[in-house]
């Protein structure tokens, strides 16, 4: 086997810092050894890669790297496999080359006037490039969308600078903080049915739509308008450090979600805001402290027991 890359993981080498597998390791194991669960079911890119080299390491496989494959060729007998250091002979050839060595960059209308900064996501790794910028995203739906306009911006749900509104749909609206103004993008309706022009040969429906959508002018591909926010988007940031504390039921308040009643503060839920209600009918016992069960090996799951009885809040 001839790998191009310096070590095992091939192109999760490449993969942003905060990668992780989209399916959980159970279904995406090598045969003969599971992939271990990770750190929360979902591995990181750098343990999938760390599981590449212990599976190599442990099978013994007979990789040579780094060795980049130029061409092959039908010699008098065998394939000729052409490489940048020598020439293999071999009755079969698999080629898995995979997607990151040439990424596709499009073009799209005034391109040359954007002053921001424009990277492929092959060449991105952490945030930090957009650390300090002022934008702030809504997007329409949550999934593998959401994930993409974090990856795509820098903005994340965890640093409070993107927001779920949850209408169906997969469009996002992107705000300058400064400013207040407003962009609004959704695909065009009609990209779906364009998509057999720009890949005729490709009778795989999901497979065409990946090929059509990288070539596809931005203008067929994706609609924009400029929008203005019905939301006080100051007050959805909120300021940092502020607490308070509910006056009934005691738990603390963050971003300045309290409200407000005869003086008195409550949480939205004591307020009648809740999207959940109270049990009478279980108690539930936790373990005493997270170190009594090792925080490392701790799941709730088997730690948690239900009980009859009454449920008493703090």
């Amino acid at each position: 086997m001839l790998d191009g890359e310096v070590g095992p993981g091939a192109a999760w080498r490449h993969g942003w810092e905060s990668l992780r597998q989209f399916s959980p390791a159970q279904w995406s194991s090598l045969p003969g050894w599971p992939m271990p669960a990770g750190s929360d079911g979902t591995p990181t890119r750098d343990e999938v890669v760390a599981y590449f080299a212990v599976y190599e390491a442990r099978y013994a496989l007979p990789i040579q790297r780094p060795i980049r494959v130029q061409a092959v060729r039908r010699g008098d007998g065998p394939l000729l496999v052409e490489s940048d250091t020598s020439v293999y002979q071999a009755r079969a050839v698999v080629s898995a080359t995979g997607s990151w060595g040439k990424p596709y960059i499009p073009q799209y209308s005034g391109q040359e006037l954007f002053r921001g900064i424009q990277i492929h996501s092959a060449d991105y790794r952490t945030p930090q490039l957009f650390a300090g910028k002022r934008l702030f995203a809504f997007v329409e739906t949550d999934g593998c969308f959401a994930d993409g306009v974090s990856v795509a911006t820098g903005c994340w749900f965890g640093r409070r600078t993107l927001r779920l509104m949850d209408y169906g749909k997969v469009a996002a609206t992107f705000v300058d903080t400064r400013t207040d103004r407003a962009i609004r993008i959704w695909p065009d309706p009609r990209a779906r049915n364009r998509a057999a022009t720009y890949a005729p040969d490709e009778h795989r429906r999901w497979h065409m739509y990946l090929a059509a959508y990288q070539v596809m002018p931005t203008n067929e591909l994706l609609r924009a308008e400029e929008v203005e926010l019905t939301v006080d988007l100051a007050a959805m940031i909120s300021r940092p450090g502020v607490r308070m504390n509910c006056a009934e039921c005691g738990e603390e308040i963050i971003n300045e979600r309290e409200v407000l009643r005869d003086g008195k503060t409550f949480c939205r839920s004591c307020a009648g805001e809740h999207y959940y209600q109270h049990r009478s009918d279980v108690a539930l016992v936790l373990p005493e402290t997270l170190a009594s069960v090792g925080h490392e090996t701790w799941k709730p799951h088997e730690q948690l027991t239900i009980q009859p009885g009454a449920y008493h809040p703090a």
